[in-house]
């Protein structure tokens, strides 16, 4: 997948937290840093391969990605699309 591609997915489905993309050859870090009553959280996960990787295995790291934000930040809340 393209950067853009990613940043797109990992976007729609983690939005309105601050999303950037770190991009070292097939290695991609997404970092989202946003703030909750002036407290600034973040959360960043690691893909290994993002070129080869493909639409739905992206969508499951990202649910995971989601799983762990909730287990660091209770209260923050996703809705589905």
């Amino acid at each position: 997948m393209t950067d853009y591609e990613i940043e797109d997915i990992a976007g729609t489905m983690i939005p309105f937290r601050g999303l950037q993309l770190l991009s070292l050859g097939p290695m991609k870090r997404l970092v989202w840093q946003w703030a909750v009553n002036e407290n600034i959280r973040s959360h960043s996960e690691i893909i290994e391969d993002g070129d080869a990787i493909n639409a739905s295995q992206l969508r499951r790291k990202l649910e995971s990605a989601i799983e762990g934000i909730k287990k660091k930040y209770p209260d923050e809340e996703f809705f589905k699309r």
